[in-house]
Order: structure tokens, then sequence, then C-alpha cells
């Protein structure tokens, strides 16, 4: 969560899997972080495949 709370702002790229083990234990508290800063998450196919 402290990266979360430092990394997660407006026009940075973080990369990473939310499949991994650490990160399914504080899913819910990284979905609030990402709706109160109004942030929206993407896939690398979404910055890079045309439509």
């Amino acid at each position: 969560m402290k990266m979360a709370n430092q990394y997660f702002t407006p026009q940075t790229i973080v990369i990473g899997h939310l499949n991994y083990l650490p990160v399914t234990d504080v899913y819910p508290q990284l979905v609030e972080v990402i709706r109160n800063r109004h942030l929206r998450t993407g896939t690398l196919n979404d910055v890079f495949i045309k439509p």
C-alpha cells in the first residue's frame, strides 16, 4: 500500500500483475486508491494496439 500511495498518481505508468499474491491481499485497498484519485487502469494493449 505504501508503494500504491506513492506511485498511483496521474501521468504515471505502473506495471504489475493483479494476480501477484501480495496484491491479491490488498486489492480492495488498491481499488479505493484508484477511485479516490479518479485514476483509470489499462493494459499494454490499450496503449500500443490501435483499434
